[in-house]
């Protein structure tokens, strides 16, 4: 397939249905919008549950190496774990052998690609050396607060001191740092502590990994925000190989993650659905979308809302509560007539 593919004269309609073939598949007219879209520029779906969105981002990523002609090599798909990231590989390399193709796309976690590029750069930031350990244990996180806290000469009570240090791992990943809009949040307000004292420990805690020359995990992707934004020429390099980069579960990003995905990128694919976000503790928001269309305000926003899990009967129910809920769904629908939903009592 690899060799007719790249004949000149072939449709991309044309190249769907002769992919569906090989495949031995079909995909809806809502599924096929979103394949050619892969490679045209920034993109994002919002997917109802049981839509095929995996299935389709896989047809996308043929698509656009085998129709577009965008090698591979420069096409990066991403999730949050290590299991999610392994069945889209996975589903994308049974495809590719169907193709008679070899799989060469780059599937990683975004945490897996940050730890990359800061090998690969560390010295810019002046670090003679680069290692990633787990979470600053909270044993370690409330000593260091506790004895710089009192070399300062102030005072915290000892049982505040892990609300600083979570409302510190929020803040940051929420990418809140000016002084009103901290002061706004939940999880400062919990700190009960003065804003100056607040600042003053997050910044201590974010300098202990530079100086340890040891990068925690949950502070991987802010010093590689660091570094793109100080050495701008790091995040061009990344972008000239980077010509198409899908982020599956894009509902579950923070404005930080996709403040880091935007600059490596230009092409960017997301794929997510609202009403399945599990990640808001980690910073993940409802302003993901807006956030998104502000850096990308002329992206394509496309839809998947065919569900193949339920009938019809169950997808209007759902729709009623999803609706309620003021999280889209309104177009959401099953497979055909035949379901039935059934209410009962619960207990007290």
């Amino acid at each position: 397939m690899s060799e007719t593919t790249r004949n000149i004269g072939i449709t991309e309609d044309a190249f769907i249905t002769k992919m569906e073939v090989y495949l031995k598949t079909q995909y809806t007219e809502e599924q096929k919008s979103l394949i050619k879209e892969f490679g045209n520029g920034p993109v994002f779906c919002f997917a109802d549950p049981g839509t095929g969105k995996t299935y389709t981002a896989i047809a996308g990523l043929l698509d656009a190496e085998l129709f577009k002609g965008i090698s591979g090599q420069n096409i990066y798909a991403l999730s949050f774990t290590n299991m999610a990231t392994g069945e889209l590989a996975v589903r994308h390399t049974r495809a590719c052998s169907s193709l008679g193709i070899r799989q060469t796309v780059n599937f990683q976690t975004l945490h897996k690609l940050c730890r990359q590029i800061l090998s690969e750069n560390y010295r810019k930031l002046g670090m003679m050396n680069f290692q990633t350990s787990g979470q600053l244990s909270m044993e370690s996180a409330y000593k260091i607060v506790e004895s710089s806290v009192n070399e300062w000469g102030e005072t915290i009570e000892p049982n505040k001191i892990r609300n600083v240090v979570k409302a510190c791992e929020s803040l940051n990943a929420a990418l809140v740092f000016e002084e009103d809009n901290v002061k706004t949040k939940m999880a400062f307000k919990q700190c009960n502590i003065d804003y100056k004292l607040f600042d003053r420990i997050r910044g201590l805690l974010f300098y202990y990994s530079y100086l340890s020359e040891t990068i925690t995990v949950s502070n991987l992707l802010l010093y590689t925000l660091m570094l793109l934004q100080k050495f701008p020429e790091v995040s061009e390099e990344f972008k000239s190989k980077c010509k198409l980069m899908l982020v599956d579960e894009a509902q579950d990003l923070s404005l930080l993650q996709l403040r880091v995905i935007s600059m490596l990128t230009d092409n960017p694919v997301f794929i997510g659905d609202m009403k399945q976000q599990i990640y808001a503790f980690n910073g993940a928001c409802q302003e993901i979308v807006d956030a998104f269309f502000r850096m990308y305000p002329n992206a394509k926003k496309m839809q998947l809302t065919r569900s193949f899990r339920c009938k019809n009967e169950i997808a209007e129910y759902a729709t009623k509560i999803i609706t309620y809920n003021g999280i889209g769904g309104e177009n959401f629908t099953g497979t055909g007539m035949g379901g039935a939903v059934n209410l009962y009592t619960g207990l007290d």
